[in-house]
């Protein structure tokens, strides 16, 4: 259900089990902000499998674990519905203080102003390897 988007030579997407894993199986998204910049915005959600229809309000939550320590003060992972520079929609962020630690993040996005169906958007400052799991997405 994801691809990478943008021209990122670092960024990778695998699936994890194990102790790697959030819940059973788990989507592994590894960064370097070496090679690709302070913001990453690359992992994108084939909308058909997982996204949101425009005009309605959303919560939207995920659990995400850093597999390393972070590697500056202002480590963050990023989260928005993405369907173009133009609709950008529910931008946040998740400080990350210490790896393997499962972070809750949960934003609810209102004033969905365009029409058809809106993929979601994973990234991170600074960031390095993450899992993701656990993503629900309510109506509100």
């Amino acid at each position: 259900a994801f691809t990478v988007g943008g021209d990122y030579q670092s960024v990778k997407l695998s699936i994890v089990t194990g102790p790697r894993a959030i819940n059973g199986r788990s989507l592994l998204v590894q960064l370097d902000s070496a090679v690709d910049g302070e913001w990453i915005d690359a992992v994108i959600s084939d909308p058909e499998k997982l996204g949101v229809v425009g005009w309605r309000d959303y919560r939207i939550s995920f659990d995400v674990k850093p597999l390393k320590a972070p590697s500056n003060a202002e480590t963050a992972v990023s989260f928005e519905l993405f369907k173009d520079t133009l609709n950008k929609f529910g931008f946040t962020s998740q400080r990350i203080e210490e790896a393997n630690k499962v972070y809750r993040v949960s934003t609810v996005v209102r004033n969905i102003s365009t029409n058809g169906r809106i993929p979601l958007k994973f990234g991170g400052r600074f960031a390095g390897d993450f899992v993701i799991d656990n993503i629900e997405i309510t109506e509100r």
